[in-house]
């Protein structure tokens, strides 16, 4: 879809909470397009570590450490490798997205 609308888009596998393969997926969108405009951070309920759709207080913390580091500090990582080539280029948007903003969201995280 991408290319038929005169963009180019390559797929790439890259685990968000590996701090180097979050660093080298930049290094080489750097290397190959020459600069950084955009970033979408997104995550949902998909992952079985936050699909416990319960209210916040009735959360098995089981999988709590795991989850956090999955939806929450992988964004941060994300923006952090992110962040210094809009800097660089003085231009540039980050958006985070959450799932929604109900007590009993799919992941509640």
């Amino acid at each position: 879809m991408i290319s038929s609308a005169g963009g180019s888009a390559i797929a790439l596998r890259v685990d968000h909470t590996v701090e180097d393969e979050v660093e080298a997926l930049f290094q080489r969108v750097e290397r190959e397009r020459g600069r950084l405009d955009i970033l979408v951070n997104c995550i949902a309920g998909e992952d079985p570590l936050m699909a416990q759709w319960c209210s916040f207080w009735e959360t098995n913390l089981t999988n709590a450490e795991p989850a956090l580091r999955q939806s929450l500090v992988s964004h941060i990582i994300t923006a952090k490798h992110a962040a210094p080539y809009m800097i660089r280029n003085r231009s540039g948007l980050i958006v985070e997205v959450t799932e929604n903003d109900v007590l009993s969201a799919g992941g509640n995280l």
